[in-house]
């Protein structure tokens, strides 16, 4: 048995699969979402404009084909669509024009360019190429973006202390929106939880 979120990985699994070389069961199960995560207490992401324009230059399409080899499925929300939990978002989607206005109107609005570091928790080929396609698509849109690729430990330890810009995160496996609080147990029933 194992786990793998590397999609040349599942390709190969697959290929031997098919080739009669090994026997291969695959659960999906609710899996968990990768997404750039921006940090929103902190410039530029402070400013919902450049919040919208990553969001227009983001490729999800190209980002699957080129890194997901087709193999993950895209994701719009913390749950699959096959989970009871699934709701449709309004999600912004890839519109360059679009993104280009708002990296427009973002300098305009702030007399500085959209700037900022894309991280990566991780330093495998896989990761280097995540962080290399998103910061083509976000210069294509006119924006000024650094790449930083960091081992897991330190990654988490920068984003649980919010040095950070913006991050590729994987989060939210859970099938219960429970677990996905954190804490790792779900809620006790009749129990008020507050919001911080």
């Amino acid at each position: 048995m194992m786990h793998s979120n590397n999609p040349q990985q599942i390709e190969n699994l697959r290929e031997d699969a098919k080739a009669g070389n090994l026997q291969l069961v695959e659960d999906n199960g609710e899996s968990e979402e990768d997404f750039v995560m921006l940090n929103t207490a902190s410039s530029p992401f402070d400013q919902l404009v450049a919040r919208q324009a990553v969001a227009h230059a983001t490729d999800r399409d190209q980002f699957n084909a080129v890194i997901g080899l087709n193999v993950l499925e895209p994701a719009d929300n913390v749950f699959t669509v096959r989970s009871k939990y699934y709701q449709q978002t309004p999600f912004p989607g890839f519109d360059l024009a679009t993104a280009t206005r708002l990296t427009q109107q973002y300098e305009q609005q702030t007399g500085q360019p959209l700037s900022f570091t894309l991280t990566d928790c991780g330093t495998s080929a896989l990761n280097i190429s995540e962080t290399s396609l998103l910061k083509q698509q976000y210069e294509a849109a006119g924006m000024q973006v650094a790449v930083r690729t960091e081992e897991q430990s330190t990654c988490i330890l920068d984003v649980v202390t919010g040095n950070y810009q913006a991050v590729i995160w994987r989060q939210f496996g859970s099938p219960d929106p429970d677990f996905d609080r954190g804490g790792g147990r779900p809620t006790a029933p009749n129990r008020s939880v507050r919001s911080r």
